[in-house]
């Protein structure tokens, strides 16, 4: 019983010495030499065995306190237990709320991050439109491609590929809606700066939202944006390289082009066994080109070299070797002599 408040005390022992504690007001009692004989086996100064006392009974004392049905005294179980479950029901509630707003955080930091991309875009390539109307052709092909894409990916996409309705944005959304952007986009005014593009911002989602940092904003100036730098290319020059592609093209599947001089260029098969071929436009009768044998024995024989005089200086040129074969002549080819690759006879070449 402590001689002071006449509560009951707990009794705990240190460094062998038995030592009673009130925990009601918090004194410590032991007879003298109990204390002589602790300080001479221990060899603990007085000031520091009263830190381990109060340390050694505080900490009881709150762990008994903190028990889930009251502390210390019967008369402060009330109000001690209703505190109790406040603390435990504040704690639960931030447990289920806290994940929930570090997800709503991050979509936020996404949706911002996706309006900070078409800034930097519009001010670097200083075309807002041409970013507006590539927004708007690829966002259809968005949507196809929502199969198979794992949702840790689709903040690094430009338009989401989950969100079913590319115009909607919720809370919960990775991106801003593509009608948005590309209208923020369109309300530049014929300007491509941070400044423009923050006075857009505010113009189309609200006056009390913010984009760019306010640092950026007071050093940045107005820029103006370019117009499109595509022309129009001549109609002669697009059918000429259209024409050369083709010719391309005929040569890799190993046509024969004879040129008519009523401008039409006919294309002979690699199979075709005829020594001429009319024209279908003039009725013009043409002699398919080959290469022949100097010498009439070796061209029966199949044997021996053969020889083909060309007839343009200029240009690609088919012929066909003795064998069937097409063979294509290009136009900075500057050898007297080829090979065929299926006879393995070699072709003489002349000057036309």
């Amino acid at each position: 019983m402590c001689p002071v408040c006449r509560q009951p005390m707990v009794g705990f022992e240190f460094e062998g010495v038995e030592i009673d504690r009130c925990l009601e007001c918090g004194g410590t009692w032991l007879d003298a030499g109990e204390l002589e004989m602790l300080t001479e086996r221990a060899g603990v100064p007085s000031g520091e065995l009263g830190a381990a006392l109060q340390r050694s009974a505080g900490g009881r004392r709150t762990g008994r306190r903190t028990l889930w049905w009251g502390g210390g005294r019967r008369r402060s179980f009330k109000g001690g237990g209703q505190v109790q479950l406040a603390i435990l029901a504040a704690t639960l509630l931030v447990g289920i709320l806290a994940p929930i707003c570090s997800r709503i955080i991050y979509f936020a930091c996404s949706r911002n991050r996706e309006y900070l991309a078409d800034a930097s875009a519009a001010r670097f390539t200083r075309f807002p439109e041409g970013l507006a109307s590539a927004l708007e052709k690829i966002s259809p092909l968005a949507g196809a491609a929502r199969a198979g894409v794992p949702r840790a990916l689709v903040p690094m996409f430009i338009i989401n590929p989950l969100q079913a309705d590319l115009a909607s944005q919720g809370m919960f959304s990775t991106h801003p809606s593509t009608r948005e952007r590309v209208r923020i986009l369109r309300t530049m005014g014929g300007n491509a700066g941070w400044v423009d593009y923050e006075r857009a911002f505010r113009r189309v989602v609200g006056k009390g939202k913010t984009c760019i940092d306010s640092g950026t904003i007071e050093s940045a100036t107005s820029v103006a944006a370019r117009l499109s730098t595509a022309e129009p290319e001549p109609r002669k020059e697009a059918l000429g390289r259209a024409r050369e592609v083709e010719e391309l093209l005929d040569r890799m599947v190993h046509l024969l082009l004879t040129p008519c001089p009523c401008g039409l260029r006919i294309k002979v098969p690699q199979g075709l066994k005829r020594d001429s071929i009319p024209c279908p436009r003039c009725d013009r009768d043409h002699e398919i080109p080959k290469a022949r044998s100097s010498a009439p024995g070796e061209a029966a024989s199949g044997t021996g070299p053969l020889r083909y005089h060309r007839r343009r200086s200029e240009g690609w040129e088919s012929f066909r070797c003795a064998c069937g074969r097409t063979l294509q002549l290009s136009t900075g080819l500057r050898v007297n002599s080829i090979t065929c690759r299926k006879c393995r006879r070699t072709i003489e070449l002349t000057a036309a």
